[in-house]
């Protein structure tokens, strides 16, 4: 990252409040299967959390919200079955 791009991110930061939320395993998981039964796109654990989070709106700002904004990164070392696996279901 260059200088620039840091001050950038650190002035916008300094300007937006900063909220950490945790999920469980699980309800990630459930949210990646959500997202691949909804819109045919899988997701890994890791953004199912956010979308876990969202959904959940358990946490301010997000249960404040009139709308929230989750940007989806590809399942790209993780397939539909390993999702189902560790939600310890089996293929249909």
């Amino acid at each position: 990252m260059t200088t620039t791009k840091l001050r950038i991110t650190a002035s916008r930061s300094r300007r937006h409040e900063v909220h950490s939320l945790t999920v469980s395993d699980d309800d990630a998981v459930r949210a990646c299967l959500a997202v691949a039964d909804e819109h045919r796109l899988i997701v890994e654990p890791a953004c199912g959390a956010a979308i876990a989070a969202t959904v959940q709106r358990q946490a301010e700002p997000l249960s404040t919200a009139a709308d929230v904004l989750v940007i989806l990164c590809g399942g790209v070392s993780t397939t539909y079955e390993d999702l189902l696996a560790m939600a310890g279901q089996r293929p249909n």
